[in-house]
């Protein structure tokens, strides 16, 4: 199997621009000093950059579903255990991240709402992440606390 998730703007994103732009305008509409309309000013600038910079949630090509990304790090000691714990049952693994090493990363898209849970395994090599395994499919009831 193979996935594809484009990055796009949440609904939190849109707001928070939105909300620092029309902060922003307010602030620049009712007279004050300088200073203040200068702030208004950056407020309005900044709300622009982020509405054309944040994009936080993910959304899968084919589909078009909204998904949530998790990412995190595990020893590559434990390659085995988790590619195992994948394939069979990941209800009964412990999905708490280990010390700070970096050496397998799990990538994990999550959407409630379609009750599914797309986790992919990479694996440190010098200077970039390499894939170490398939796409693995699971419904969010199954995959016990990887997503906490």
């Amino acid at each position: 199997m193979n996935k594809c998730f484009s990055r796009s703007r949440s609904a939190r994103d849109i707001a928070v621009s939105a909300g620092l732009f029309v902060a922003g305008v307010v602030v620049v509409v009712f007279p004050s000093s300088v200073s203040v309309n200068i702030l208004g000013a950056f407020m309005c600038f900044f709300g622009v950059i982020t509405f054309f910079m944040m994009k936080s949630s993910r959304v899968d090509t084919q589909t078009g579903i909204r998904y949530k990304k998790c990412v995190k790090y595990f020893p590559s000691s434990m390659k085995a255990d988790i590619l195992k714990a994948l394939s069979d049952d990941p209800t009964h693994f412990d999905w708490s991240e280990k010390d700070d090493s970096e050496g397998i990363m799990l990538e994990i898209y999550y959407s409630t709402a379609a009750n599914n849970v797309y986790v992919h395994c990479l694996q440190y090599v010098p200077y970039e992440y390499c894939s170490c395994s398939d796409w693995y499919c699971f419904p969010i009831d199954r995959c016990g606390n990887m997503i906490q």
